[in-house]
C-alpha cells in the first residue's frame, strides 16, 4: 500500500478520536482518557509509517528520464509498479520539447492535449516542423545577351542588354546536405516518465 494512502487512512481514524480540551478544574472522563490514548497510538503508527518507508521510493511527481542503457524506472526503483508511472514520451511521441515564451505556442495548463500550429506564438501548445524562410542566391547567366551598338544608342561603345522573350524556371537542391523527410537537430531518443505513487 503506498505511504500517502495509509496516512490517509490513519488521518480518518484520529478525526474519529479526538479528546476534548479539559480544563485545569475538569475531570478526566474515561472517554477522553481512551480518546487521548487512542490518538497517541494512532499517532506513533503514522510515524512508524514514515520511518519504515523504504527511502528509494521516489516522492509523487518525480520526473525520470531514461537515457540509452537505463534500466527501467520500476527496475530503477523496485518498491514501484510500472503501472504508478506515467510515460509522457507516449503521449508526444517524437516531438521535441521547447521551453514557453518567446516564438514557441502558448503553453496548455489545462490539459494534456494539443495541437500544432503552423506559425509562431500559436495558442494550440506546439508547433508543426517547419524550415526558417529564407533566400538562395541564383545567377543565369543566360537570361540576357549584350548588344554594343544598338538601335537608340548615344555610341559604338554603348551597351543596352537585349532580354530573349524565353523564360526559363530553375530550383536549386540540397546536393551538398543531409536530407531527410524532417527538420531537425542532432539528438538522442530518450524516455521521460512521472512517478503517480
Amino acid at each position: 500500500m503506498a505511504l500517502r494512502t495509509k496516512l490517509d487512512q490513519l488521518i480518518v481514524q484520529l478525526k474519529n478520536s479526538v479528546p476534548q480540551t479539559v480544563l485545569a478544574d475538569d475531570a478526566l472522563l474515561e472517554s477522553n482518557w481512551n480518546n487521548m490514548c487512542a490518538s497517541i497510538k494512532l499517532l506513533t503508527q503514522a510515524v512508524e509509517t514514515i520511518r519504515s518507508e523504504n527511502p528509494d521510493v521516489p516522492p509523487v511527481g518525480f520526473s525520470y528520464v531514461r537515457l540509452p542503457g537505463m534500466e527501467v524506472p520500476w527496475e530503477q526503483y523496485p518498491r514501484t509498479t510500472k503501472s504508478q508511472w506515467a510515460a509522457i514520451h507516449e503521449r508526444y511521441p517524437g516531438d521535441f520539447f521547447r521551453l514557453a515564451g518567446g516564438n514557441a505556442s502558448k503553453f496548455q495548463a489545462t490539459g494534456t492535449a494539443i495541437s500544432h500550429d503552423s506559425g509562431v506564438g500559436g495558442t494550440g501548445g506546439g508547433q508543426i516542423d517547419t524550415i526558417q524562410s529564407h533566400t538562395h542566391g541564383y545567377e543565369d547567366y543566360n537570361a540576357s545577351r549584350h548588344v554594343a551598338g544598338t538601335a537608340g544608342a548615344s555610341s559604338q561603345s554603348y551597351t543596352r542588354y537585349m532580354y530573349d522573350e524565353q523564360r526559363s524556371a530553375y530550383t536549386t537542391k540540397d546536393d551538398n546536405a543531409r536530407h531527410s523527410q524532417e527538420t531537425r537537430p542532432l539528438n538522442v531518443t530518450v524516455e521521460w516518465y512521472v512517478y503517480n505513487g
